[in-house]
């Protein structure tokens, strides 16, 4: 009953959920059908529990009735065998098994919540002490680095303001995959070799090119070096 009941109660939330959906796909008449099936799964066990309810109630009330019949009863009989059948008496009597008694009135309505509770209790627990462990699914992914080949062909290069050619005719490549040292005394050109990598400075003669294509077009952003 507790899965059937769920459901019962799940549904509406999940149409309100998607009445945009249920709307634009005009299936309101399949969607009442399905709210008639899990109402008539629910309808038997309803009409159960309303049935035990209606009948603990009946017994309690009942009971605490009759026994407020009976102690009358039996206190008027005892007043009338000891002569002190007095109404005032015959009252009190009755009213302090009444106060005794009344109180149980409330029992069926308490035991009842008390049901409705261990019912939300056995409903909810399950999964609150359910230890889940979480799933870790290796991410593959296929990664290939890329390939960065610089080359320089035949590249010359002086300042404007002087003759002295800094590089002459230099053939080079450059690959991204390990460590490329630029070994030379100071003043040979190293650091102007990497300015006219990065475009920075224009060769006189000769070209350098990245991928094969132009050191000019290429984006300067993708290199950096310190001097």
């Amino acid at each position: 009953f507790i899965q059937i009941d769920d459901k019962h109660k799940a549904f509406f939330n999940d149409f309100l959920a998607n009445v945009a959906v249920v709307r634009n796909l005009n299936v309101f008449a399949y969607s009442r059908q399905r709210h008639a099936d899990y109402f008539q799964q629910a309808a038997p066990s309803m009409r159960q529990m309303a049935t035990a309810s209606g009948a603990l109630a009946g017994i309690f009330n009942g009971g605490v009735y009759l026994a407020e019949v009976l102690t009358l009863m039996v206190g008027f009989a005892m007043l009338t065998v000891t002569g002190s059948s007095v109404a005032g008496l015959l009252g009190a009597w009755n009213a302090g098994v009444g106060s005794i008694l009344w109180p149980f009135l409330g029992l069926a309505p308490t035991i009842g919540f008390l049901a409705q509770q261990r019912t939300s209790i056995d409903r909810v627990l399950p999964r609150l002490t359910q230890q889940v462990m979480p799933v870790f699914s290796p991410m593959k992914r296929d990664y290939q680095p890329d390939t960065i080949k610089i080359r320089g062909t035949k590249v010359s290069f002086h300042y404007p303001q002087t003759n002295r050619e800094i590089l002459q005719h230099l053939d080079f490549q450059i690959h991204n995959q390990g460590i490329t040292f630029l070994i030379g005394a100071n003043g040979a050109g190293k650091t102007t070799l990497l300015k006219l990598i990065l475009n920075e400075l224009q060769p006189t003669t000769g070209k350098i090119e990245i991928q094969g294509v132009p050191a000019k077009i290429k984006s300067a952003s993708l290199f950096a070096f310190v001097p």
